[in-house]
């Protein structure tokens, strides 16, 4: 009896050494180690104007005219996985203005300058000598591996130390598409941006408004819209390519 005694303690302690069963897990598991580390994100890379042109169509004293403007700067902050990270500020020199067309009114651009309020040696340390669009947001999308691509971009546009927004397209166009930075970016609007001149203190009433010319060089008379559209080439930050 006490041998029988003896076994049935010694059945229990190995019993109560055995490890408790695991209860079944009812919350989601957690991902391996390996699915969670994930890359750091890549930062946007750095594009700086080389050259572009802005063109804006119009009517001047019921006339139509192109002016165009061919000395642009900026810059652009693209990233090539997901474009809505880009952001962007393109400046047009005022100060650049030609005229194209036949039948040009003679002193048309000196008068147009006279509008805008600039002198032809107005400094450019006066924000008022340029023309800013800056970009704000871009539709979600991938630009790596496509040559040419169209999105749609908001953005600001700031004319006459006037800000008005807008809502336009460009074509998006990679000179080496399969590469982590292509060296070459060129943009260019899809339609031209239409633009109300009066939001900008410009269009048929500005005379009223505006300081006294002389009667020999009157202010002259801008319709209420403008057609805006624009072409740039832009490459990485440091390349030594030529300008």
């Amino acid at each position: 009896m006490r041998r029988l005694w003896v076994l049935c303690l010694c059945v229990a302690a190995v019993a109560c050494r055995r490890e408790a069963k695991k209860p079944v897990r009812t919350e989601p598991w957690l991902a391996a180690a390996a699915s969670l580390s994930k890359d750091a994100p890549r930062a946007p890379s750095k594009y700086r104007v080389k050259r572009g042109t802005a063109t804006v169509e119009l009517r001047v004293d019921q006339r139509p005219v192109r002016l165009v403007f061919d000395r642009i700067d900026g810059e652009i902050d693209v990233d090539f996985r997901s474009v809505d990270a880009t952001s962007g500020s393109l400046r047009a020199d005022l100060l650049s203005l030609r005229v194209e067309g036949a039948n040009v009114p003679e002193g048309l651009v000196e008068r147009a300058l006279s509008s805008l309020e600039l002198r032809s040696d107005t400094p450019d340390s006066e924000p008022e000598r340029f023309a800013e669009l800056t970009i704000v947001a871009l539709d979600r999308g991938a630009l790596g591996g496509s040559r040419r691509s169209t999105l749609k971009a908001q953005g600001d546009l700031t004319l006459h130390r006037f800000r008005t927004p807008h809502v336009f397209e460009i074509e998006v166009e990679l000179a080496a598409p399969d590469a982590a930075v292509p060296d070459t970016l060129r943009i260019r609007t899809r339609r031209p941006l239409v633009v109300s001149l009066p939001a900008h203190g410009l269009g048929p009433a500005q005379a009223a408004r505006g300081p006294a010319h002389s009667p020999t060089s009157p202010l002259p008379r801008f319709s209420k819209e403008a057609r805006i559209s624009a072409e740039i080439e832009a490459e990485p930050e440091g390349s030594t390519t030529d300008r």
